[in-house]
């Protein structure tokens, strides 16, 4: 028998301004997106602001023009599809949406991979 933990969560989550956590996903497969999407749909106060399929995020402008008027409290970029691709965006919205938390995700548990992602956020 398969033992299921739960994540406890508060009952409603807020931003520094007050407002909900918005979230957006980049290129993760269907199944995480689903199960994200289930995540988020769980948790009062958090919202899917954006899911994109691409990596193409040139510039703070056109980050904030594909994602929405408001720059993302979160984003989870799967690092599976395009390493490269992923590691570029995560560097952009780094250095241009500071506030915006960083999240890679990877079926790959190669350690150095692991760190190399965790140098972009």
């Amino acid at each position: 028998m398969a033992t299921v933990k739960t994540l406890e969560t508060s009952p409603h989550v807020q931003s520094s301004e007050g407002g909900p956590l918005s979230l957006v996903s980049i290129c993760l497969d269907s199944d995480s997106h689903g199960l994200l999407r289930q995540f988020v749909e769980s948790v009062p106060g958090l919202h899917l602001q954006a899911q994109l399929d691409d990596y193409t995020l040139e510039g703070q402008d056109s980050i904030l023009q594909r994602i929405g008027d408001s720059a993302p409290d979160i984003c989870v970029i799967d690092f599976d599809r395009d390493r490269r691709g992923a590691t570029m965006a995560a560097e952009r919205i780094h250095a241009g949406l500071a506030g915006t938390a960083i999240f890679a995700v990877s079926s790959n548990v190669q350690p150095d991979l692991i760190i190399q992602a965790m140098r972009c956020g």
